[in-house]
């Protein structure tokens, strides 16, 4: 819960009650509110024991037994949520994708820190799946949770931490791990760090990106336009610029798509696509607008 929300908790509620005399008040302890620990919604022991042998049958062999397993915990709803994530494994014999099938189609941003509770669970694959979760659905109050799994072993537990921090917290040095990623990695991961990191363009972001642009690298300048994408609002336009004069065209052509994105809000071009005289012509075009 971030500081923010924490006052909030603990302001609402004394607004909202009536006033009291100065005597009563002076009798009154100044201990501060227990916050309640998020819970996953009871269920009555019948839907337990129906939800048990559900997810065991969720493993079965036979289509029609997991099919009609998978639709019966759907129907029993979140309640199952915990159970779920508790039977998630890094053994051979899993199933896992099965357990994410239905858990996708019941899962919801408010659900974030019923999903949190599990961020320290054993498996491994559990752990990436908790915080892909976390990380797209982007709900504050997170914070040290992600800051936490930062540090997980998993290279990949520690990368949608990271997601989950520049997403929620503009957070420089998760940041940072994000764009070593995009510059080695951006053919693999470059649509998913968008997708994640969509919604996320902040004021913040600026002396971030003026660290990078000071880098004499073109690989960082490569990477940096293509980040800027998901970070930068419409007033960085200017920052990109420069790159419409540069001698390399890959930097012209990133500079394009990073205005293309954040100007006019279309999806960038496939590279393969722009030929050298279209670089000069939206070249051109774009010192003109901008």
């Amino acid at each position: 819960m971030t500081r923010h929300a924490w006052l909030l908790a603990l302001v609402l509620p004394i607004a909202a009650a009536p006033a009291l005399s100065q005597a009563a008040q002076d009798k009154k302890t100044d201990k501060p509110q227990k916050v309640q620990a998020p819970r996953w919604p009871e269920m009555s022991k019948a839907d337990q024991s129906k939800g048990r042998k559900w997810l065991k049958l969720l493993a079965s062999k036979k289509d029609k037994t997991h099919q009609k397993a998978s639709d019966e915990l759907l129907a029993l709803g979140v309640g199952m949520g915990d159970l779920m994530f508790k039977r998630m494994t890094d053994s051979p014999r899993n199933f896992n994708e099965r357990i994410v099938f239905v858990l996708e189609q019941i899962l919801k941003p408010s659900h974030s820190p019923l999903i949190a509770l599990h961020a320290s669970h054993k498996s491994t694959f559990a752990r990436r799946y908790v915080f892909k979760k976390l990380a797209m659905f982007g709900q504050d109050g997170l914070t040290p949770v992600f800051k936490k799994a930062r540090k997980d072993k998993d290279i990949e537990v520690s990368y949608y931490a990271s997601l989950g921090l520049v997403k929620t917290a503009r957070d420089f040095d998760a940041l940072d791990q994000i764009f070593k990623r995009c510059e080695e990695e951006w053919g693999e991961i470059g649509d998913e760090v968008s997708r994640y990191l969509a919604d996320s363009r902040s004021e913040k972001f600026r002396p971030w990106i003026y660290k990078k642009l000071a880098s004499k690298e073109i690989t960082e300048h490569i990477a940096l336009l293509r980040v800027m994408r998901s970070i930068a609002p419409k007033e960085s336009k200017s920052l990109v610029r420069r790159f419409l004069d540069s001698e390399h065209s890959i930097l012209k052509k990133e500079a394009i798509n990073t205005l293309r994105v954040i100007v006019d809000g279309k999806k960038p071009i496939p590279l393969k696509k722009i030929t050298v005289f279209q670089i000069i012509k939206m070249a051109k075009a774009w010192k003109v607008r901008i």
